[in-house]
């Protein structure tokens, strides 16, 4: 009887249907947004540690304070040699990026000479094999208007200017979050003697990570520095870059809430208004034999059956549009990614619930 009243009368409950497709739009579009943007920023973080088994790292310590040998000292010190398969220093430089289409702030980073170390591919071209030449990402080519073979002019913070060639395009579809234009990749002996930020190293064996980052920790923590796991690092990164989407977050959040407040008021009082009109059609009912418990559950009935529904539309509306909010800011590049528990927990269908039991239905049955 509750299906057959909504089928005869839909527009009654437009309102309602509104208010909770609306709610739940708002909810389920923060999950995603939020998700997406963490697992975004997970993958950003950490697709150049993946490949890594153990990190020296200068923890603590002022980098310019030590040598540029000072992380293959405490391999060194740590006699683990037998069990490492490659090496790679890392280094980050920021430089001004000039291009026959356009000039920007460029990140120079470092590419390991060892292909085990490697976390990208390449689409075209080749390594870099020297100091002049570099490895840039597809949206840098397009933006300096540079491809294979062609040059870009980059000028350090000192004044110094060199021009390096593009020896290859790489694979890679996102740009690393780090408030510059672009990104260039480079071979280690670009930096000349710089001092190397981290260490990566890469062992024969993945089931010796245990040990040998106990003796390398035991000995970097002997030098001032310390010496982590690949997968440990990637949780601090990821955990610490996950916070930058946290303000946003909670703005949405809140109108989220303020959605759904909405949603419980309008639910309230167009019910109200509903079984007020319905007075002599439950009164019929009641002459006929319906007890109030009948009258109750039809009501409830509807209640539930129109909630369902607006939150089955809301929220896979809601989730579609939080994706694509992320597809358009370029941003969505760990995928789709949502809490199912948070998806599946229904506020609005829940507050819609009782909203419905507040009406006066007990007082006019």
């Amino acid at each position: 009887m509750a299906w057959a009243q909504i089928r005869h009368s839909p527009s009654r409950l437009l309102a309602v249907l509104l208010a909770v497709v609306l709610s739940a739009m708002m909810l389920a579009g923060t999950v995603v947004f939020q998700a997406t943007s963490t697992a975004s920023m997970a993958t950003v973080t950490a697709a150049p540690l993946r490949p890594v088994d153990v990190i020296i790292d200068p923890g603590d310590a002022d980098v310019k304070s030590l040598k540029p040998s000072w992380a293959e000292d405490v391999l060194a010190k740590a006699n683990v040699g037998g069990k490492v398969r490659a090496t790679a220093p890392y280094y980050a430089a920021t430089v001004t990026a000039y291009g026959s289409a356009a000039r920007g702030t460029a990140n120079v980073y470092s590419v390991s000479r060892d292909p085990s170390l490697r976390w990208f591919g390449l689409e075209s071209g080749d390594w870099p094999a020297s100091a002049d030449q570099v490895v840039v990402s597809r949206d840098t080519a397009d933006g300096l208007g540079v491809n294979v073979g062609g040059t870009v002019t980059l000028k350090s913070s000192d004044g110094t200017k060199r021009v390096v060639t593009v020896s290859g395009i790489n694979d890679v579809r996102f740009k690393p979050m780090t408030g510059t234009d672009y990104a260039i990749y480079a071979d280690p002996s670009y930096f000349g003697e710089a001092t190397p930020g981290e260490l990566f190293v890469k062992l024969d064996d993945p089931s010796d990570i245990d040990a040998v980052t106990e003796r390398l920790a035991a000995t970097a923590r002997a030098d001032g520095v310390t010496a982590v796991e690949g997968s440990e690092m990637i949780r601090q990164a990821s955990a610490m870059m996950a916070g930058g989407s946290t303000q946003l977050t909670v703005i949405m959040a809140v109108f989220a809430v303020i959605a759904l407040l909405c949603a419980m008021m309008v639910i309230s009082s167009t019910y109200r208004t509903l079984i007020a009109q319905r007075t002599r059609d439950i009164a019929m009912l009641r002459l006929i034999g319906a007890k109030r418990a009948n009258i109750r559950s039809l009501v409830l009935s509807e209640a539930l059956i129109t909630a369902l529904a607006g939150t089955i539309i809301g929220a896979l509306v809601g989730a579609g549009g939080g994706y694509a909010a992320m597809v358009a800011m370029g941003q969505a590049f760990g995928g789709f990614a949502a809490n199912p528990f948070l998806l599946a927990d229904s506020p609005p269908t829940r507050s819609c619930w009782r909203e419905r039991c507040s009406c006066p239905l007990r007082r006019r049955c």
